[in-house]
Parts: C-alpha cells; structure tokens; sequence
C-alpha cells in the first residue's frame, strides 16, 4: 500500500482536522465517523504512527471513499512527529486535533469556528467529557473561565484556562501556530504540555465555548498512553515538560496566574503523575534497587528545580499528606514517598512524633497533632467504605495504637466527623482488634434523608439512621457556641430508622447555630452534624437547602414571617435565604 492514500480538494478547507493513530482499530470507525459528521468545510488528516493492527487498512477504506479524509504514514516516530506532520500537511485557516479513540460531538468544530471568527481569536478553547468504563466526569465544569461564553480573552485575565492543557478540545488560527513555532516535542509523556502552554500564554484573543466539544475515552490496557504513564522515563519527561512550562506561566508576571499554577502542579497534575509514579516503584518493587539510585536521585533534583519556581504560598495549596509526599520525593526519600502512597497507616499509625520536609526545601518539619488527625481522618473515611477491603495487619496495627486515637481525637475533635468515622475511632480506642474488626465487617453508621421543616410554628427534624440496630438512645439538638438544645421530643421507628423529632420554633437559637443528632452505641455516643433542609409548611413553594457540612442559619423571627402571608412571606422568605445558604 502506497505511504498516501488521498484525493485532492480544488481549495482550502475552512479547518484541517488532524489525527495520530497507533493500533485503535477498535475505536477508529467512531472517530473517524464522529469528524466527518461536522457541519464545516474540512478537511482529515490521518497519520498513522507504525500501527499493527487493522488501524492503516480502516484509514485507507475512509480515503478512498471521503475526498475529505487524507491517509498518511509518519515520516517520523511517535504522537508527537506524527501531530507535527499533519499540521505541515494542513491547508486550512484553522487546525484541531483529535485521538483515534475519542469521538468529537456533532456542531462542536462550527460552534469553535463561528466563535474564532466572531472574535477573530488565535484560539477557542470548548469544554469536554471523559468516560471511563464505569463513569463520566466534566473537568471544565469547576473551572471558572468555562462558566460562560468568553470573547476575545486571555490566560492573564481567566488564570483558570491552565487548567486545562489537552491539545484536542480546540482550534487554533493555523498562522498563529505557525508564527509562534508551536511544535509537540518528541517526549515519553505529556508531549501537549508546553506547547499548549507556549499557545495559552502567547494569545492575544482567546474565546471560551462552556458547552463540549470533546469527549476523551480513557481506556485502559497496554496499548493506553494512560497505562504507561508512571514508568520513571514518562515521570521524568512530565517533570521536565512541566517545569518548561513553568517558565513560559511565569513569563506573564501575573501573581493569579501563579498561584493557578501552584495548585495545578502540587495538587492536581503533578500529584496524579507523582501519586502514580510512586505506586509504580511499589508494584515493581524497585524503590531500593540500586541500578535506580542515580536516575532517582536526577528526578529528585528536578522536582526541587520546578518547586522552588512556585510561589510561596505553594505550601497552601494542598492537604497536609500530599504536601509530605512532595517533600519527601524533593529530598530523595523514596522509601518512604512510597510507604506514604501506598501503606500510610504503616507511617503514620505511630507513637514516635512526625516530620516530613516541607515541598519548598530545608529541614523537616514536626507534624502538628491537627494535620495528623486530618490525614488519618481521611484514611479512616477510606476504611469504612464497604468497598475498601481493610487487612488484618492494618487492623492489629490500628488497634494497638489505641493510645494514639485516644490523643488526636477526645470528644471535641471527634464530634466533627461522620457516624461512621466516630464508631471506627471508639472501636480503635478500645485497644481490640476483634472489636475493630467486627465494626469494620458491619455496614457503616449513617444519618441521611435530613430535612427541617418549619411546621406550625413548630420546627421539624427528619431522618433517617442506619442501621437503627447498632444504636439505642437518639436525640436531636441544636449547638450554637458551647451550649446545647435538646428538641423537646424525639420518635424513632425501630424497623425503619425514621427519626422525627420536634420543638418550638421560638426555642431555636437565634443566629448561627449547628443541628446535631446524638445516638448512644455501646462503644460510647456518636453524636454527627447533619446538614438539614430548610423549609417551611406546604402552603409554600420556598425551600432552602444548605450544602454538607455548612453551618445553618435559624432565625426564628423570620421562620414565623414565613407564615404570615404572601408577601410578607416572599420578603423574609429572601431574607432567609441569604442567611441559611451562605457558608
């Protein structure tokens, strides 16, 4: 089969669509099909990247039967050349690409174009999905620069836009990539890093679509760039494209943008491929091997390279175990970088005080009692999911540090965590493993279904516990400061678990204040702040709900008004809203 199999256009295309394979038969007819259903005049470019498998024969068919489809072989090696080679070949004004696994929705590359001419942009940038095989998530979602349409703006005035740094959720002017000598590097791992980089900070006109325009399969298996990226050669070509990228953030002397940076590198990317790259050494079982001692060392030096150009509030930018793990890897303790990945509770289940060195250098520091009891709380939300299997080492080690959970967790500090959570320490707490173990094998301690409601100027606590089997006593109340209110009375179905408790709205306190259920297990009191919806009778369509864990607003001045009629109703109505919702 000849190196190119193409039919030639009589003129330029709006947009070149350019697309590295390498063995997706599986998925390529997806693709493929998804590109050439676009409402825009374009052309495809297919390279194929050396595949083995059917990949070459399935791009050939598509040529030969779709003027718009050029099939090429790579004149070099890798996704990277085979990217470059398609944007020499590309004769549009615009280029995108796209992986041979991934599908574009119908209308996303006119809804990017209609924008960069609208805004005459050298870049649009649109939202995406990925799916895995047993969910989906929308990363642009909680970013701020896709919460609505952007025109003509840029990584300076949006420092959200760093966030995201794939090359294929986009279209970019083809002279603006060509005048900046853009080209993807020939790397292990995160070839699209700088060069996404180098575009974001160098464009003058940015337009952000919030609506996708991509949707990312993340596959697992061999031949998934995700699987092999935690070897030590990926690990190191990401610390080395990151901290390239590093300087061109930094080159835009904006303080916002930096601080974006910080907590994309030491909380989210970076954490990814160092979380992962220590999970590697650990299945290997390499972390001690000699032969790695001088490669470890080099990445060591690297990481130190690329923190010390982050700000000083990197520190800030993300939980305590993280920022040990980042430290430690800076100082060249693998050993127990690994260990604190992959078995925490062996490091920090312990009576000997704790020091890790800190990301930005210099001497360990002492962990401080409120950072430790917040990472094992977190290893201990872990361990009471029914879906987290717990060893029986794990459980003797737990329970003989009885001594440990009794210091970083006396009743004021344990009140702040979930049911679950609060039996798990009172059973550690008893020094026994077999008690450990028997609320471990249980199904977890819960309140749920939490409503309050303002009933006849009476207000009404619903719930839900469960198992209502492992607890005796319940009480609702409500804490504000150091003082308690005990609803004036409680009912609970002992088939069901259904709680009801009621009291006067005029005894509620008066401003801020916590609604606490309180139930008696036989280990001791587990007493949870819940998270209630604030409503008031069914005469009324109000409903206010707060978010987890946020503290609640009650003014019973207002809750009374609520049921005085239409409009004074809707007045404090609004009112109360602003109180109960906010953080």
């Amino acid at each position: 089969m000849s190196k190119e199999i193409a039919a030639t256009q009589s003129a330029a295309p709006d947009v070149s669509v350019i697309v590295p394979v390498h063995n997706v038969a599986p998925w390529l007819v997806d693709c493929l099909s998804s590109i050439l259903d676009q409402d825009v005049d374009h052309e495809v470019i297919v390279v194929d990247d050396g595949s083995t498998d059917d990949t070459w024969s399935i791009v050939g068919e598509f040529a030969r039967r779709d003027p718009r489809v050029r099939a090429v072989r790579n004149i070099g090696k890798g996704g990277a050349q085979a990217r470059n080679y398609g944007v020499e070949l590309a004769r549009g004004t615009y280029i995108a690409f796209a992986d041979g696994d991934d599908i574009v929705p119908r209308h996303a590359y006119s809804a990017m174009l209609d924008a960069a001419r609208e805004d005459e942009a050298d870049m649009v940038v649109g939202g995406f999905f990925k799916f895995y095989t047993t969910r989906t998530w929308h990363p642009t979602e909680s970013w701020s620069a896709w919460a609505r349409r952007r025109s003509a703006t840029t990584l300076d005035e949006h420092p959200s836009l760093i966030r995201n740094r794939a090359c294929w959720n986009r279209l970019f002017r083809r002279d603006f990539w060509i005048g900046q000598n853009i080209v993807f590097p020939t790397v292990p791992r995160s070839n699209d890093v700088v060069p996404m980089t180098k575009a974001l900070v160098a464009a003058r006109r940015i337009a952000v679509l919030p609506e996708t325009v991509y949707l990312y399969r993340n596959r697992p298996g061999s031949t998934s760039m995700s699987s092999r990226a935690s070897g030590l050669a990926s690990f190191e070509s990401y610390l080395r494209q990151e901290l390239a990228s590093c300087v061109h953030v930094g080159s835009v002397g904006s303080l916002d943008l930096m601080r974006e940076y910080d907590d994309l590198v030491i909380a989210r990317d970076g954490w990814v491929h160092l979380r992962n790259f220590l999970r590697s050494l650990a299945v290997d079982d390499r972390v001690d091997d000699p032969d790695l001692g001088a490669a470890l060392a080099e990445i060591s030096s690297v990481i130190g390279e690329l923190l010390s150009r982050l700000t000083d509030r990197m520190d800030k930018r993300a939980d305590a175990r993280t920022r040990w793990v980042w430290g430690l890897a800076r100082a060249g303790r693998w050993a127990e970088a690994v260990r604190l990945v992959t078995d925490p509770v062996s490091v920090l289940v312990t009576e000997e005080p704790l020091a890790f060195p800190s990301p930005a250098g210099g001497k360990a520091v002492p962990v401080d009692e409120k950072d430790h009891r917040r990472v094992l709380s977190s290893l201990l939300v872990e361990a009471t999911d029914p879906e987290t299997p717990v060893s029986g080492e794990t459980v003797e080690r737990l329970a003989k540090h009885a001594g440990l959970f009794g210091r970083l967790y006396p009743a004021s500090a344990l009140h702040w965590h979930s049911a679950a959570v609060q039996l798990l320490v009172l059973a550690i707490q008893t020094g026994n493993a077999d008690t450990v173990r028997a609320v471990l094998a249980q199904k977890p301690l819960k309140i749920s279904e939490v409503q309050l409601t303002v009933r006849d100027k009476r207000a009404v606590l619903s719930a839900t516990v469960s198992p209502v089997s492992l607890v005796s006593a319940i009480a609702a109340q409500t804490a504000q400061g150091t003082s308690r209110h005990q609803f004036a009375s409680t009912v609970v179905d002992a088939h069901t678990g259904q709680i009801e408790a009621a009291t006067e709205v005029g005894s509620l306190p008066v401003g801020r204040a916590f609604v606490r259920v309180r139930m008696q297990h036989e280990l001791g009191a587990v007493d949870v702040v819940v998270s209630p919806t604030i409503a008031h009778d069914d005469r009324s369509r109000h409903v206010f709900r707060s978010e987890t864990n946020r503290q609640v607003h009650i003014n019973p001045g207002l809750a009374k008004r609520l049921l005085a009629g239409p409009r004074r109703g809707a007045h404090a109505a609004k009112s109360l809203l602003r109180r109960v919702v906010r953080p």
